[in-house]
């Protein structure tokens, strides 16, 4: 499978919001995402929070590891 990755552009933070709030309100439980580590910063802005770390092991990098975050509740300032 072959990804595309862009930067994130202006709109990007309030559409992983609204993807959170319509996931917890599918499934019943926030949504989690394992983050590549130069993301780290976008989800953080878009709402979520850092819940810990998973291994993600690569040739080279037998500790290597990726931030967990979480979307929790949803504040009015990220339902633009």
């Amino acid at each position: 499978m072959n990804a595309i990755i862009r930067q994130a552009q202006p709109g990007d933070v309030a559409a992983a919001s609204r993807v959170a709030r319509a996931a917890k309100a599918h499934w019943g439980y926030p949504l989690r995402v394992e983050s590549d580590p130069h993301a780290a910063g976008f989800y953080a802005r878009a709402g979520a929070v850092q819940i810990g770390d998973v291994a993600a092991a690569i040739p080279g990098e037998p500790l290597r590891t990726l931030p967990l975050f979480e979307f929790r509740s949803v504040t009015a300032a990220q339902r633009r």
